[in-house]
């Protein structure tokens, strides 16, 4: 049967119609799309969001709906999918500014746009030093952070985005200073006066303060050790300091003798044994010098020989002899 003229032509302006229709609809879906990629953001302010190693697109756009920054899980997904982008998405702590577009979060974690910047936390410093050291980074959010026992905040350089809460720095330290004194408590030396990871974290941070050379921390934590061990009182003037500086570590002036006839908690003089808890964060070396390789010495004396090191002693004539050498040189200069 012979198919007529008329009946061809009106099934092309369907097949038209239909191809026309389908294309603006589909046009439509695609301005609808592009319209929610770049349309402002639901989250009205600034927040930090995180890519872990190992975190997947699924993942991270999971995250990003669940925490608010995105309005659809699926759209964000199917826009990085679309941009044949998906492996670009760096790990990375990201500061997400109020009412960016997913468009702009995408660009965000795909082009590692994260304005990162090093904090460097120097050994033998109190968490208030910490904190007044923490506030001088005005990269940093400042979010009235609460601080854990005193010397737990780990000295290292750490490097973190810009808009970073304090606390979160403070969190990173601490858990840091809680796996390496961890592990170098599995790892100690036998025999240890020592009951805890934390009286090795008090040791330590005494052997911080004392010491100026990282080659005498092992000798001084011998000392120490010994004292420990003969129930001597530790005698370590910078208990001294921390207690009557209130915890903040810095006395601004010499100690004198009145100094160590003040009653508390931290006057190593009076009291026996450890103090109630650290003085400072102690750096690795002075955790290892405690935990690992103490020094095998009959010292139970040393003073400063005015140079930076000190002179150790077994006898307490010997140790006067010393003190003497110091003022000796110390009148000389």
């Amino acid at each position: 049967m012979r198919v007529s003229s008329l009946s061809v032509t009106v099934r092309k302006v369907s097949f038209l119609k239909l191809l026309l229709t389908s294309g603006f609809f589909l046009l439509y879906l695609f301005w609808g799309f592009v319209g929610y990629f770049q349309s402002p953001g639901l989250f009205s302010h600034s927040d930090f969001f995180m890519v872990q190693e190992g975190d997947s697109l699924r993942t991270i756009s999971k995250r990003l709906y669940d925490n608010g920054f995105i309005p659809s899980e699926k759209l964000f997904r199917w826009g990085i999918l679309l941009s044949r982008k998906s492996k670009e998405l760096k790990v990375g702590d990201y500061f997400v500014a109020a009412h960016q577009s997913p468009y702009e979060i995408a660009q965000l974690i795909m082009s590692a746009q994260a304005q990162h910047k090093k904090v460097t936390i120097p050994e033998g410093l109190t968490n208030h030093q910490v904190l007044d050291l923490l506030k001088t980074k005005f990269f940093l959010r400042d979010d009235h952070a609460g601080m854990p026992v005193e010397g737990m905040l780990y000295p290292e350089t750490y490097v973190f985005a810009k808009g970073t809460k304090v606390s979160r720095v403070v969190a990173e330290m601490s858990k840091n200073m809680e796996k390496v004194l961890g592990d170098l408590w599995e790892k100690r030396v036998s025999d240890l006066p020592l009951k805890s990871p934390m009286e090795a974290l008090i040791l330590a941070s005494i052997v911080e303060k004392e010491a100026t050379f990282d080659s005498e921390k092992p000798t001084i934590a011998g000392v120490y050790l010994n004292r420990l061990k003969k129930n001597m009182a530790l005698q370590a003037d910078p208990t001294i300091i921390y207690g009557l500086s209130g915890g903040t570590g810095d006395l601004g002036r010499m100690l004198v003798r009145s100094d160590m006839l003040q009653p508390g908690p931290f006057n190593t003089y009076k009291n026996k044994g450890l103090p109630p808890t650290p003085i400072a964060s102690p750096s690795l070396a002075s955790l290892k010098a405690v935990l690992l390789h103490p020094e095998e010495t009959d010292a139970l004396y040393f003073v400063a020989d005015g140079t930076g090191g000190h002179r150790f002693s077994k006898h307490y004539h010997h140790h006067k002899n010393n003190i003497e050498k110091l003022k000796e040189f110390r009148g000389k200069r």
